[in-house]
C-alpha cells in the first residue's frame, strides 16, 4: 500500500510546488518525446524560439516583456539556444548595447521538425483537459490576473502585518516602560535632527512634563516589549498636544503609529478635549501623511515653536 501524497495534503499551502510538480511531469513526457524523434531540443526553449520564429527579431527585454519571463530566465536561455546555434545575436542598429536576437536557419528547420508533434501535443492537452472538467487554462489565467493585481509576496506581507498589528497592545504609562519612552524617541529625533532643551526635559521626566498636568503617555507594546510610543499633553481650556511619537524602526510601516495616534485623539475625546494640535517637521513625509490621513489640517498662519525643528502645525477639531 503507497504512502499517502503529503503535498496533496498541503493544498494551499503547497500551490506553487504542486504546479510545478505537474510542469514537470509534463516537460519531463514532452522531452521523452522529442528524445524518440531525435531531436536534440528541450521543452524549456519552445517558447523562446517559437517567438522567435513569429517576430524574426526581438531584443532581450522585449523577449522578457512578452514572455513575462525575469530577465535572467531569458538570458540563460538565449544563451543555452545560441550554444546549440539555434539562434543568432545581433546588435542593435541605433544601440550597440543592446542584445538582439534572431532565430537562425538552423532554428527554423527544428520548429519545422517540431510542427507534427506540437500538434499532437496540442490535441493530447486538450484531451487531457477535457477529461478533467475543469477549464484549467481559464482557471490559471484568473490566478495569473489576480496576482498580477496583488502579487503572493505583497499578499503574504499584507496578512503577516495585519497579523502582528493584531498583536500589538496599546497601554497607558507604565514606569517598566520609562527608558524605551526616551530610547525610542531619542532615536528617530538624532536620525533627523538634533535634540533640543526641550527634548531633554520631557523626556527625562514625562511624570512632570505630561502626566501631572493631566496628560498621557502611551505604549505600543509587542511580545511584552514597548516598540513605539505617544504623548498627549494636556494644556488646559481643552487644548491637547501630540508629541513625543517614535515608532522603532524595524517596526515602522505597520500602521503602529496610526495605532498610537488614535489611541491619543481617542484619550484626549474623553478628556472633552476642544482641539488637538501637534507640531513636526516637513522632511518626515510619512509622519505628514498619516496626520492628513487621521484628520488633522495644517495651520496656515503658524509662526512660532518651542522646537527649532518645526515647520509646520496641523490640528485636530473635534464635532
Amino acid at each position: 500500500m503507497s504512502e499517502p501524497d503529503f503535498i496533496n495534503q498541503l493544498q494551499e499551502l503547497a500551490l506553487g510546488t504542486r504546479l510545478k510538480r505537474l510542469s514537470d511531469t509534463l516537460m519531463g513526457d514532452v522531452a521523452k518525446i522529442y528524445k524518440d524523434e531525435h531531436l536534440d531540443f528541450e521543452p524549456r526553449w519552445f517558447t523562446m524560439l517559437y517567438l522567435l520564429n513569429k517576430e524574426k527579431t526581438l531584443s532581450i527585454i522585449e523577449i522578457s516583456d512578452r514572455l513575462k519571463l525575469t530577465h535572467p530566465a531569458v538570458v540563460q536561455f538565449a544563451n543555452q539556444l545560441k550554444s546549440k546555434k539555434f539562434v543568432l545575436e545581433k546588435k542593435d542598429k541605433n544601440d550597440a548595447r543592446k542584445r538582439m536576437l534572431a532565430i537562425s536557419t538552423k532554428g527554423k528547420l527544428v520548429v519545422e521538425k517540431l510542427q507534427p508533434i506540437l500538434i499532437q501535443i496540442e490535441n493530447s492537452t486538450r484531451d487531457l483537459l477535457q477529461e478533467s472538467g475543469v477549464d484549467l487554462l481559464y482557471s490559471i489565467e484568473k490566478v495569473e490576473k489576480s496576482l498580477h493585481t496583488q502579487s503572493m509576496y505583497n499578499r503574504v506581507k499584507s496578512g503577516l502585518k495585519k497579523r502582528m498589528l493584531s498583536e500589538v497592545k496599546i497601554t497607558p504609562f507604565q514606569s517598566k516602560y520609562r527608558a524605551d519612552f526616551k530610547q525610542l524617541n531619542e532615536s528617530w529625533i538624532q536620525k533627523f535632527f538634533t535634540p533640543e532643551k526641550s527634548d531633554n526635559r520631557i523626556l527625562g521626566n514625562p511624570e512632570k512634563y505630561i502626566l501631572e498636568s493631566g496628560g498621557e503617555v502611551f505604549f505600543a507594546v509587542h511580545q511584552k516589549k514597548a516598540i513605539g510610543t505617544i504623548g498627549i499633553s494636556n494644556h488646559g481650556k481643552g487644548i491637547f498636544e501630540v508629541n513625543k511619537m517614535a515608532v522603532a524602526e524595524e517596526f515602522q510601516g505597520l500602521s503602529i503609529g496610526a495605532k498610537l495616534l488614535t489611541e491619543a485623539i481617542a484619550f484626549a475625546k474623553k478628556k472633552r478635549a476642544k482641539q488637538v494640535y501637534l507640531e513636526s517637521n516637513t522632511k518626515l513625509r510619512a509622519a505628514i501623511h498619516l496626520y492628513d490621513k487621521l484628520g488633522f489640517k495644517e495651520v496656515k498662519d503658524f509662526t512660532s515653536s518651542t522646537y527649532k525643528r518645526t515647520n509646520i502645525k496641523m490640528t485636530y477639531a473635534f464635532n
